[in-house]
């Protein structure tokens, strides 16, 4: 009877450490898939960042371009 009982208590043992090795899997996967994320976000906000610096470069140049020439225009 008490080998039934080892038997059935090693069955369960081995039932959880595999649902719990799919749980941590399952999660160390989300964790990479939200660092991917984050990275990707990041990415974009420095494109986006060096996108407005470029932009506003170009607003200077056209400004001192418009001063240089006597221009009142601001953007010609």
């Amino acid at each position: 009877m008490a080998l039934i009982g080892m038997r059935r208590l090693a069955k369960a043992i081995e039932r959880f450490g595999e649902v719990y090795e799919r749980v941590e899997a399952q999660k160390l996967k989300q964790m990479v898939d939200l660092e991917k994320q984050r990275m990707q976000f990041a990415k974009d906000l420095e494109v986006q960042r060096m996108q407005m610096f470029m932009d506003t470069q170009v607003q200077l140049e056209r400004i001192k371009r418009g001063k240089r020439s006597g221009s009142n225009d601001m953007y010609s």
